[in-house]
């Protein structure tokens, strides 16, 4: 896993959950995750409840990357906007629409952000700095399984759009459908800049087994737009794998974005 914390370096370090990103840091080098500022599974961001960190959501939230959100001062600031002139102030309502997840240290701070927006996203995970009930580990623990099923709820959205998109299509063959579903799914980790090599020997494998009509392959893709694109995915496949041009369903081509996909592949 592959996690960027995004946390202001000018942030004050009495802020209550200031401390919990260096933790996650540590806990996560031990268990095999890297802490990433190039082509993260998941971001978490440790901000401010302001337009400043309203903004950075949103940037990434444009590259259809996962959030999590965590309130650096915890409750404090999203407080002092309900009692001043929150309704002047949309930063707050901007930041829960655009995460994935809220996350708060307490049921108060999750209180407070559902009035806000009652279908916002929440999980409770105590801050070992200001609690004994709970160890670093355990904390870490448990972020790391709300990263996992954050990005797991993410992926299956992406993928029932994808799928909802491929059957909008006159063709209705599944052997066509799956591998065109697979090029668009790639088409979207493109746009992260992050496709693991996993899923590049995937589609690899399911172009060599696959029995299927290469024309009504062509014609589909065409539908979908994505010809184009799969040229210059095809062009990287037989590139990096044992594919050959026979066992791809229309030609290859080298350029930009076949340059732009081999330098998002990740292992």
């Amino acid at each position: 896993m592959r996690v960027q914390f995004i946390i202001n370096k000018h942030n004050c370090i009495r802020d209550v959950n200031a401390s919990m990103a260096l933790i996650l840091r540590d806990y996560l080098a031990s268990h095999g995750c890297q802490a990433t500022d190039h082509a993260p599974d998941i971001i978490h961001v440790f901000g401010r409840w302001n337009n400043q960190y309203a903004r950075i959501i949103r940037h990434y939230y444009n590259y259809k990357i996962p959030i999590v959100f965590t309130a650096i001062d915890g409750i404090q600031s999203l407080a002092d906007k309900e009692n001043g002139s929150f309704h002047l102030n949309i930063s707050p309502r901007q930041i829960i629409r655009y995460s994935s997840v809220i996350h708060t240290s307490g049921p108060m701070e999750e209180k407070l952000v559902k009035h806000v927006c009652k279908e916002a996203e929440t999980c409770i995970i105590q801050n070992p700095a200001i609690t004994a009930s709970l160890t670093n580990s355990e904390m870490g623990n448990k972020m790391y399984e709300l990263y996992k099923d954050t990005i797991g709820v993410h992926d299956r959205r992406i993928r029932n759009d994808i799928e909802a998109k491929v059957a909008q299509t006159n063709t209705k063959i599944k052997e066509i459908d799956e591998l065109c579903s697979e090029i668009l799914y790639i088409k979207y980790l493109t746009h992260r800049r992050n496709i693991p090599k996993e899923t590049i020997d995937n589609l690899t494998e399911k172009l060599l087994q696959t029995q299927y009509d290469e024309d009504i392959m062509a014609e589909t893709m065409k539908e979908l737009k994505i010809d184009k694109f799969a040229a210059s995915l095809f062009y990287v496949l037989c590139s990096i794998s044992s594919l050959s041009e026979g066992f791809v369903p229309t030609y290859i081509k080298y350029d930009r974005t076949a340059q732009f996909i081999s330098k998002s592949i990740t292992n």
